[in-house]
């Protein structure tokens, strides 16, 4: 009778084994083989997803209903992305969770986020602990992060009643409760008035360099345009942006472009626009 019992067992387990086998067969012919994908029965991926070529799949990360994942994307460990859709070089880093949004190429959501129901653009950083708050009751109000923005962390993102739109190449101080449209280039930093913690919005004050990861603020308002056209002037004459910016120059009394534009504003490009015709090319 204790034979008969352990061959039951025995079957038992060996169709375990089985199913164990074709479920992670399933898994690895899931997509393309240039899709990484780091363990394959720690994952749950919809029927209904698509994954782009070179993206890496790491442990403990679901991706369910209609969801789009480009190429070269990473999912970190533990992250969950629904109904969603996610261009090129996307990074979602630890623990986030995205439902119901469109991220465009080269944004990231490192570390703990909350997204939801949220149109982010190309270039955009997120902070780690960064909530949309999209649900008033009656309605899920969409939350819109444009390009180049940079959000701090921490930050809480309260759309009300016909959404929330943070402008381009924004920067958000972190630990801030964001419940007003932003204007583009605008850096937002916390305001104490009459004991109640408000939004500084000081306009025209944060500006993206050009295919780097790194903002500059100003301490005096600049105009767009001619940042814009300064940052276009330097490629053409020096091809990388940043490491001209940050480079002393004589005619600048050893300063940098960068700290110039930092301290000056409008009148720091004109500065440097002096420098660069004086500069013997």
């Amino acid at each position: 009778m204790a034979d008969e019992s352990l061959k039951e067992t025995m079957r038992h387990l060996l169709r375990g084994d089985i199913w164990l086998q074709n479920y992670l067969r399933k898994k690895s012919d899931f997509r393309s083989e240039a899709v990484t994908i780091h363990d394959p029965s720690l994952i749950w991926i919809d029927d209904r997803a698509i994954i782009g070529e070179g993206t890496v799949i790491y442990p403990n990360v679901y991706i369910r209903g209609e969801t789009i994942v480009g190429e070269n994307c990473v999912l970190d460990v533990n992250s969950i992305v629904e109904w969603s859709k996610l261009g090129n070089g996307i990074y979602i880093g630890p623990f986030a969770n995205l439902k119901r949004v469109s991220m465009n190429n080269n944004s990231r959501a490192p570390h703990r986020c909350y997204l939801a129901d949220a149109e982010i653009g190309e270039d955009v950083n997120i902070g780690s602990c960064v909530d949309t708050g999209n649900f008033d009751g009656f309605n899920k109000n969409k939350t819109i992060i444009k390009n180049g923005a940079f959000v701090g962390i921490q930050v809480k993102f309260i759309a009300q009643p016909g959404g929330l739109v943070i402008g381009k190449e924004a920067r958000i101080f972190p630990g801030q409760t964001i419940q007003v449209n932003i204007p583009d280039h605008a850096f937002v930093t916390p305001k104490v008035q009459d004991g109640i913690v408000r939004e500084r919005i000081r306009e025209n004050r944060s500006f993206k360099i050009p295919e780097h990861w790194k903002w500059l603020k100003t301490k005096e308002p600049t105009d767009p345009a001619n940042i814009k056209l300064l940052f276009e002037e330097i490629k053409d004459l020096f091809g990388d942006v940043l490491p001209w910016l940050s480079s002393p120059q004589i005619l600048l009394k050893n300063k940098s472009p960068l700290y110039v534009i930092t301290q000056y504003g409008d009148e720091g490009i004109k500065m440097i626009h002096e420098c660069i015709y004086a500069m013997p090319i």
